[in-house]
């Protein structure tokens, strides 16, 4: 574990010492082109976005991008917490246009539409010839890696996604899961098969700049399985990278673009909603050398990026440092967390308190708390906030970890002081 310094907008890990060619490939995070997006795709003009991007986003060996929910047209939502999405299918443009070489479909929207939205999804990336890893027709055929052949070594691509809605089973089609000691028995046989091993993750704590404890322990130990990098979404809102056992983990890119999906919402120009960074790992040695950061924003609502240029890339940078060397700082990163935990475990211990009345009242609404209920058991982020949060409230500890949330709120707006 280092310390995160930019020189520019690039970490170095390890000098290059042979003469072997580099391989770099770029990641990005969420792409779900609704609301304003879906507008571009219709008039077909989504695809223009890609010119925005700059040099730097054309000058890879290999692209990798994460589809937030099926490509369909219609569809039946499932029964879940929080909104089911779908993406119109013509957003494939975008992905040919950026020259695209693999979709991550490993995500807590893929399943939004039941198994049969999920094979539709696949069925018509096979028909546009777009590679795609993390999501299959049942839980084997999620699980299976995508490998590249890129100036004579092979890299195996994997995806998890932490345990919601729609995953994959051994019967049908979904997003496959994290399962840590499964996933990680996994990269281990890759990793003595192929030259390099990528683990893309969709997981963590939506608008919490500081990874919980589960996913510094999962990723770390996915390096140790024999991972060369881990690469994670999710969050909508940007995480710091720590270089561990000399092997980047980028706990989240934030948004690639993204509308809000919720109708009666707005967030800021400000909102850390609108902002991310691309990441291009590059490799050599049999290693990971260096990594570059590409922040953006795509306000107003994903119909244009805007790369950051000048005093507001430098102050992005400072502040994906700062977050980036609290990651190491086991005590300040977890008391950050405990913080955040006093703002979301009340609201989702609410809903099992509600439970019982809800019952008597209104059937209907106590199937859905009972979603909410299942989501809190069976996602990693979730228990996470509800496990610190009812420690902190044995321990007596509530009202000391709350001096904490100004900062905590500052670093969610993207503010270091």
């Amino acid at each position: 574990m280092t310390n995160i310094k930019f020189d520019q907008d690039i970490i170095t890990i390890k000098e290059k010492n042979k003469q072997s060619e580099e391989i770099s490939i770029l990641f990005t995070g969420d792409f779900c082109p609704i609301g304003t997006g879906e507008k571009l795709i219709e008039q077909g003009k989504l695809k223009n976005l890609v010119s925005d991007l700059g040099d730097d986003f054309f000058k890879r060996d290999l692209a990798v991008i994460n589809v937030e929910g099926p490509l369909i047209k219609d569809g039946i939502p499932i029964a879940k917490t929080g909104p089911n999405i779908k993406i119109h299918p013509d957003a494939v443009n975008f992905i040919k246009e950026g020259k695209f070489d693999l979709l991550s479909l490993a995500n807590n929207h893929m399943g939004d539409f039941g198994p049969s939205k999920v094979n539709e999804t696949t069925n018509w990336l096979d028909e546009n010839k777009l590679a795609y890893v993390g999501a299959g027709k049942n839980l084997k055929t999620a699980r299976l890696e995508k490998v590249f052949e890129i100036k004579g070594k092979k890299i195996a691509f994997v995806a998890y996604a932490e345990y919601e809605f729609g995953m994959a089973t051994d019967s049908e089609a979904g997003a496959f899961p994290i399962d840590p000691v499964n996933n990680m028995e996994q990269i281990t046989k890759l990793a003595l098969k192929y030259d390099y091993v990528l683990v893309i993750v969709h997981g963590g704590n939506e608008h919490c700049p500081i990874p919980n404890d589960a996913l510094v322990t999962n990723y770390r130990g996915f390096i140790r399985a024999g991972a060369n990098g881990v690469i994670a979404t999710h969050t909508h809102c940007p995480l710091g990278i720590e270089i561990y056992n000399e092997c980047p983990i980028v706990y989240s890119t934030g948004n690639f673009l993204f509308d809000i999906p919720f109708p009666n919402k707005e967030f800021s120009s400000e909102h850390l909603w609108w902002k991310g960074y691309m990441v291009k790992l590059v490799f050599a040695d049999d290693q990971a050398l260096r990594l570059q950061v590409i922040p953006y924003t795509f306000y107003p609502n994903g119909t244009s990026f805007t790369l950051f240029q000048g005093e507001e890339k430098n102050k992005f940078l400072d502040y994906i440092a700062h977050i980036s060397n609290i990651i190491t700082d086991d005590a300040h990163r977890r008391l950050l967390f405990e913080a955040f935990s006093t703002t979301m475990g009340p609201y989702w211990i609410k809903y099992l308190g509600r439970m019982g009345l809800m019952r008597q009242i209104f059937r209907k609404k106590v199937i859905y708390e009972l979603l909410v209920a299942r989501n809190l058991f069976t996602c990693f982020a979730h228990y996470e906030v509800n496990k610190t949060y009812l420690r902190l409230v044995c321990e007596n500890r509530v009202d000391e970890v709350k001096k904490y949330l100004p900062e905590l709120k500052r670093l969610q707006k993207g503010l270091i002081t």
